[in-house]
This record gives structure tokens, C-alpha cells and sequence, in this order.
């Protein structure tokens, strides 16, 4: 973790940027990059938390987090608290940005994006601070934190990883039931060729 001085500044401008965001205001809207992502134009055609490009990224954004904290070590507990203080600070934004009832689940599509917002601010504020930049984008893959944060900051929701069911086939140790997929281990579906587009609302 960079020393106090500069987790100060770099908080306080990563904070600048969260309150300028149009969170959510161009759901559905159509932008120049359309032609490179998969778009979805409503809520109802989100494929839900367990659809299988939903399933690969949030497993993948999972194992971005356990780096970070294994990466800071002896400074976990202090990124854990600029996590949760980062996380309360886009919650307190976002949440009225869409119809957000916290009565909802994970399966209701404002209660998932807004959550999905909130963790994806908390991982790149605590990425700048852990490393003072996020990661390079991936030649030919939008299955990166950068392509996901550059959406969020353009008031969209890349809601899931675009997955072809051909590519099945090409994972060594498949199976037709999601939730046995990574036998195989992630690194086997980043690697298998699936073209890695993001679907965005």
C-alpha cells in the first residue's frame, strides 16, 4: 500500500470521481462502442446471478479481490476499511439511481447492479491505492477491471461475460451443470477462446 500521504490523495480524488459518474443515467442508451460489446436494452434481459457469463465474471472480480488483499498482506485491515468506507459511499449514490428496494435479491436487476457498482468502486479504489493504477487492458478482451470501470463511469452496467455454449466443449474437464464448470478452473474458460465481450445495459 502506497504511504499515508498518498492514499489521502488518492482517495480524494478517486472520491471526486464517484460523485461525478452519471451512475446508471445511459442504461440501454446506445453509444459509439456498441458494435464491440454485447448490448441488453432492460432489466428483463439480464440472464439473472447465476446465468453463466454472470457466474464467470463475478468468480473472476472474486479472484481480483483475493489478490489485492494477499498483494497487501500486513496491510489488509486497512484496505478492508477503505473497502467498506468506499462501498458505503457508492451505495449512498447509487441506490437512487434505479429502483433499488432492498427488499429485493440478487435475482432482481436494480438490487444487483447497484450492488455490482458498489463492489466494483470499492476493487478500484483500493487497486489505485494498492498500486496507483489499475491493471493494463488485455489485448482483445474486455474481461478486464478497466473495460468494467470504464462502463460504470459512462452510466452503464456491464452486467455479465458474453459465454458461447459451443465453448463447452473446449474446457477439459466439462460439465453441463454451471455450478461443476470450474473442475475445470477459471483460467481454463479465460483460456478456452471464447470471444471475451462484456454484455452492457
Amino acid at each position: 500500500m502506497k504511504n499515508e500521504q498518498d492514499v489521502e490523495s488518492i482517495l480524494e480524488n478517486f472520491l471526486l470521481e464517484l460523485e461525478q459518474i452519471p451512475w446508471f443515467e445511459n442504461l440501454g442508451q446506445p453509444t459509439p462502442e456498441d458494435d464491440n460489446v454485447i448490448r441488453i436494452h432492460s432489466f428483463k434481459e439480464w440472464n439473472g446471478p447465476e446465468g453463466i457469463g454472470e457466474s464467470i465474471q463475478e468468480e473472476h472480480i472474486e479472484r481480483w479481490r483475493k489478490d489485492l488483499f494477499e498483494v497487501a498482506q500486513e496491510d489488509t485491515h486497512g484496505l478492508e476499511g477503505h473497502w467498506e468506507h468506499l462501498e458505503a459511499i457508492v451505495f449512498d449514490i447509487v441506490r437512487f439511481k434505479v429502483a433499488y428496494n432492498p427488499k429485493d435479491d440478487l435475482w432482481c436487476g436494480p438490487y444487483a447492479a447497484v450492488w455490482f457498482a458498489t463492489k466494483i468502486a470499492a476493487l478500484v479504489g483500493c487497486t489505485l491505492i494498492q498500486y496507483g493504477c489499475l491493471p493494463e487492458k488485455s489485448a482483445g478482451s474486455q474481461w478486464n477491471l478497466a473495460e468494467i470501470w470504464h462502463w460504470l463511469q459512462r452510466g452503464h452496467w456491464p452486467c455479465g461475460y458474453y459465454w458461447a455454449e459451443s465453448y463447452w466443449q473446449k474446457l477439459p474437464h466439462r460439465s453441463t451443470e454451471f455450478e461443476n464448470a470450474f473442475q475445470s478452473g477459471l483460467d481454463d474458460v479465460l483460456q478456452c477462446g471464447c470471444p471475451q465481450q462484456l454484455v452492457v445495459f
